[in-house]
């Protein structure tokens, strides 16, 4: 199964718009690797680039994080991410799963 089969298969089977993936690693560059649409790439740039949200809460955990709207206070208050327009343009959910590869 390939990363857009997997990220298709998620917008297909969760109540989200739009999904991405990115590799990320503790000893080299992390980057995103398909993302489904363009909010959802914007989206895992931003996390990637500032070092924050939860798909790096997710891989820094190594547990799932559970965002089902990324536009509350407390979200943007504790991610800065979710302060940018790409945020502001969805209220969905996010779910973030660390998987080993």
């Amino acid at each position: 199964m390939s990363v857009v089969d997997v990220c298709t298969a998620a917008v297909a089977a969760l109540p989200v718009s739009g999904a991405g993936l990115s590799a990320m690693s503790r000893i080299a560059a992390s980057h995103p690797l398909y993302s489904t649409d363009d909010i959802s790439e914007q989206l895992e740039e931003l996390q990637l680039t500032l070092g924050e949200g939860p798909c790096v809460d997710a891989f820094v955990r190594g547990s799932a994080i559970l965002t089902p709207d990324l536009l509350t206070t407390e979200l943007q208050d504790h991610w800065a991410v979710c302060e940018r327009p790409s945020c502001r343009a969805m209220r969905s959910c996010v779910i973030s799963q660390k998987k080993r590869m």
